[in-house]
């Protein structure tokens, strides 16, 4: 069995990034028209990447990123993950996509209706700006730490396991030739 350690895990969530960047565009494409809508999809739009995460390793084991690179993640003693096992894995990133999402819905709510679908898209970007919660900087800076001590977790122990894998127990392995 062989653990799998950070460069190809960064490699499986950038494809995944890229993936989800176009449904992204969507949500950028429905806020321009239309404040309801923003404010509607706030919290939606900041949990697309954790359940897209938690429906793929629930299912498979994997990500389209992870399956790309041919990694896959499993509880510790080798069964699949399942969708308690790939909840828990991933819990860390669904807070963190509630509270982004709450940070949305606050922002967007600061700013009139009328002002914000009026603006062009600079103005609508320094709105956004000026509007943000005062602890909006502080909760990415503490989830900055938070992938930092992933990292040296990760990146320090045999089994190549980051926090979340231990909470959660869980590893990622290399696919066996059966497997990919």
């Amino acid at each position: 069995m062989q653990y799998v350690g950070l460069s190809k895990r960064f490699n499986a969530a950038l494809i995944d990034l890229v993936i989800l960047f176009l449904v992204s565009l969507l949500y950028a494409w429905l806020q321009y028209f239309s404040w309801q809508a923003s404010v509607a999809l706030a919290i939606p739009s900041c949990l697309i990447y954790p359940a897209y995460k938690v429906w793929f390793h629930a299912r498979w084991g994997k990500s389209i990123g992870k399956r790309a690179v041919r990694i896959h993640a499993e509880m510790a003693d080798g069964r699949p993950l399942g969708w308690r096992g790939a909840t828990a894995r991933y819990l860390p990133l669904i807070l963190y996509g509630v509270l982004s999402g709450l940070a949305v819905l606050a922002t967007i709510r600061a700013i009139p209706p009328d002002v914000l679908t009026s603006a062009t898209w600079m103005e609508r970007g320094r709105l956004i700006r000026a509007a943000k919660p005062t602890w909006q900087h502080s909760f990415y800076m503490l989830w900055f730490l938070w992938l930092i001590a992933e990292v040296v977790v990760l990146e320090t122990n045999t089994k190549k396991r980051a926090i979340h894998d231990f909470m959660a127990g869980t590893i990622v392995v290399q696919d066996s030739e059966r497997t990919s």
